[in-house]
């Protein structure tokens, strides 16, 4: 019987083990290397997106700076092409465009309707470039393309221009010329471009109507242009001008609009206030035969004079004097006989942005005076007990100026500076911006000034920073322009009494103060203002 004998299979021999093996790391080696490569080439493509997001910002940013008037498509696109050649992205192809190009850009809530005040500064930059990859080519893929997009704003700008109408806005003339007298020069050219020949009222609505046509705006009212910017006026002398007002319509003031025409009209036929009849000048109401003091009842000698001045002429040769103001001499109200009603008129220009409410737009006020205050004007309801129908004014002030000086000095020392007005002072709350009046004589509170005061020391002076104040708590802009040596070297009370309100104004309201010794700079300052309007990277 033949044995079994199992079968019993040979060794794998050294040099098959060490081929495994080597194919094993060669695997490995491949995989790592591109696993490397991918790594790579996709920090690549990070960095570089990166890179393409960055300068389309930048792109955007520096387009939307190019927005002014008479700016072209072609501006905006190479401000963003330069951006993006200079770092690095040559794309011949960018696309750039605003709401003019594409409506929907503006369309920002979505509901595809657009109006006129989400008309807004938009530019769209949208560009490309294509990474050349290191390792991946290996496989076939040589580049990726990248693709980045970015939305900048210029603020959409709605200014409310502050313009100070008083008598004094005739004084560069000599007295004795007969256009010192604000009813001959306001009816002077009466078919010029800018009506009127008051010096320098007239360099003042120049370089209003220059800085209007720095801003963005529809320049015949009709379309199709956008205007992005509104523009609203409001006029002071003793009493306001202004869209919410009664007198609203008067020809002295305007409502926020993006109509450059109509904006433009207003501010070239604006007048200086004249004291008598103050409507629309005319040969009519001109000199001494148009409604002067010498046409009151009972004149010269006043019994029941009407509140308020009249123009005082020679009645021997009919040419001009000044202001008269018979309520003051026979009443002692001298309230009645001011000028310059400054807190009223920022009181005013706020209450603009609210009658026509735009939230996303920066609010502006341009203030421009050429004296300190001395008018104001009671906010509070005319029923209300000692309501003064003319406004605060110090019963101390034996002149018709309605303010108190800053510093009361005693042996060389100041007993008191003056700065009664509400917001500064703490623990005291306003509703609807009214005064501090009806606050007792003994409340710490208002004992701000270090003396016991009951409201009677409250000047126009100290209402114009309450309203200053008011602005600046409703986020609200305010440049000012004081103009004229009235400003800073007045003759009655504290010299100083117009720059300081002037100062303060543009500081509480995170804005400029601008001084201008004569009419010729204003242009210059306005031009400034415009520069000085932000632009902002929305997205």
């Amino acid at each position: 019987m033949t044995a079994l004998t199992p079968e019993i299979s040979p060794k794998p021999t050294r040099r098959n083990e060490k081929g495994q093996i080597l194919i094993i790391v060669v695997f490995a080696i491949v995989g790592l290397v591109a696993f490397i490569g991918l790594v790579v080439d996709l920090g690549l493509v990070y960095i570089s997106y990166g890179q393409l997001r960055r300068s389309v910002d930048a792109a955007a940013l520096a387009a939307s700076l190019q927005y002014r008037e008479g700016y072209t498509i072609s501006d905006l696109e190479t401000a963003a092409i330069e951006f993006l050649v200079l770092n690095g992205i040559n794309d011949p192809d960018a696309l750039v465009e605003t709401c003019a190009e594409d409506l929907m850009l503006c369309d920002t809530n979505g509901d595809g309707n657009i109006t006129d005040n989400e008309h807004r500064k938009f530019v769209h930059v949208v560009a490309s470039m294509r990474v050349q990859l290191a390792f991946l080519p290996v496989i076939g893929i040589t580049e990726i393309p990248l693709q980045a997009e970015a939305v900048s704003e210029a603020a959409s700008v709605d200014v409310v221009i502050a313009i100070d109408r008083s008598e004094s806005m005739t004084f560069n003339s000599s007295k004795g010329n007969p256009m010192r007298d604000p009813s001959q020069c306001n009816a002077a050219d009466p078919t010029g471009m800018f009506p009127g020949e008051c010096d320098p009222f007239e360099d003042v609505k120049v370089a209003a109507a220059a800085f209007v046509d720095n801003l963005f705006l529809d320049s015949d009212g009709t379309g199709p242009e956008i205007g992005y910017d509104r523009v609203g006026v409001v006029t002071f002398d003793r009493n306001i001008h202004c869209s919410t007002c009664s007198n609203a319509g008067d020809g002295l003031s305007l409502g926020l609009t993006t109509d450059e025409g109509q904006i433009l009209h207003i501010i070239r036929h604006l007048w200086v206030f004249q004291a008598g009849d103050d409507g629309a000048p005319s040969a009519i109401t001109s000199g001494m035969d148009g409604d002067s003091c010498e046409d009151w009842e009972g004149y010269p000698d006043y019994t029941n004079p009407p509140r308020g001045p009249c123009r005082k002429y020679n009645t021997d040769n009919g040419s001009y004097l000044y202001f008269e103001c018979p309520s003051g001499i026979v009443h002692n109200n001298y309230a009645s006989c001011t000028s310059t009603n400054i807190g009223g008129g920022l009181a005013a220009a706020g209450n603009e942005f609210a009658e026509s409410f735009r939230e996303e737009s920066l609010w502006v006020v341009i203030l421009l005076t050429d004296g300190a205050a001395n008018a104001s004007t009671d906010l509070r309801n005319p029923s209300t007990p000692g309501y003064l129908p003319d406004g605060f004014c110090p019963q101390i002030n034996d002149q018709p100026y309605c303010r108190d000086n800053e510093e009361h000095m005693v042996g060389g020392v100041p007993t008191y500076v003056n700065t009664r007005h509400c917001y500064d002072v703490p623990g005291i709350e306003l509703d609807n911006h009214a005064m501090c009046m009806g606050v007792d004589a003994g409340d710490e509170d208002w004992d701000y000034a270090g003396v016991s005061d009951d409201g009677t020391n409250y000047d126009a002076d100290d209402y114009a920073r309450d309203m200053a104040d008011w602005l600046s708590l409703n986020n609200i802009l305010t440049f000012s322009i004081g103009l004229g040596g009235l400003v800073d070297s007045a003759s009655v009370g504290d010299p100083d009494d117009g720059q300081e309100l002037m100062e303060y104004a543009a500081g509480v309201g995170g804005g400029l103060y601008f001084f201008a010794p004569s009419g010729n700079q204003l242009r210059e300052i306005f031009a400034e203002i415009a520069d000085n309007i932000a632009t902002r990277l929305t997205r």
